[in-house]
């Protein structure tokens, strides 16, 4: 009873905190490395499908009206492969509304968007590999900060305490309960330290093997 009266409580503080501060900004998203089964792409209904974009498998329906593109189409088209910079970094945002359209409307031609957050330049080999089966009159190629990035974090994220650390965190920032608390708390700490420009990006070093592994 106690439990369910406490959890009664902060759903409430969190419902009046969204009323009154609006939601709380997105939280960081904790992505894995695609795990490709069956190949980078699908046909359905007349179209080809990135299995790996939006959790095509689970056939998201955003995923199935926005990406894709017609197998046998003549139209004047490009593709953009790379990870969240191209597709799914931004929270909520249609695939319309990402460059690769955007640029496809400024060119005259198709933009289509088969990036996917987390993909290194090995996967972008593989789905390149199988995207020299369709017409295309070019592709863009964005990748190189993941290989450092995941190759980076294994450090901070590594095994399932780190794992636990990163969802739990991604699941906090998005209730405004969590960034009214954290505020307050940090200002409590940091009254009177003044910030200490020459150590702001201070983080372990990246060790040989991790750059053996990044490259």
């Amino acid at each position: 009873m106690g439990l369910l009266l406490a959890g009664c409580i902060l759903s409430l503080a969190e419902v009046c905190l969204r009323l009154t501060l609006g939601p709380p900004p997105p939280a960081v998203k904790v992505f894995s490395r695609s795990k490709n089964e069956g190949g980078w792409f699908q046909p359905a209904s007349g179209r080809i499908l990135p299995a790996y974009q939006g959790q095509l498998g689970d056939r998201s329906r955003v995923a199935l009206i926005d990406g894709g593109f017609d197998a046998d189409s003549q139209e004047k088209r490009f593709a953009v492969l790379g990870g969240s910079v191209v597709h799914g970094g931004t929270p909520h945002i249609r695939t319309r509304w990402e460059f690769p359209n955007l640029l496809g409307k400024a060119l005259g031609a198709r933009g289509i968007n088969l990036g996917s957050p987390g993909l290194d330049s090995h996967d972008l080999v593989g789905i390149a590999e199988e995207l020299r089966s369709y017409r295309m009159d070019a592709w863009v190629v964005y990748t190189g900060h993941n290989d450092f990035g995941n190759g980076y974090f294994l450090q901070r994220y590594q095994g399932w305490p780190g794992g636990i650390r990163a969802h739990g965190r991604s699941v906090l920032e998005s209730l405004q309960l969590f960034w009214q608390v954290r505020r307050l708390s940090q200002r409590a700490i940091s009254r009177g330290i003044l910030p200490d420009p020459g150590h702001q990006f201070d983080a372990p070093q990246v060790t040989p093997d991790q750059k053996t592994h990044i490259l």
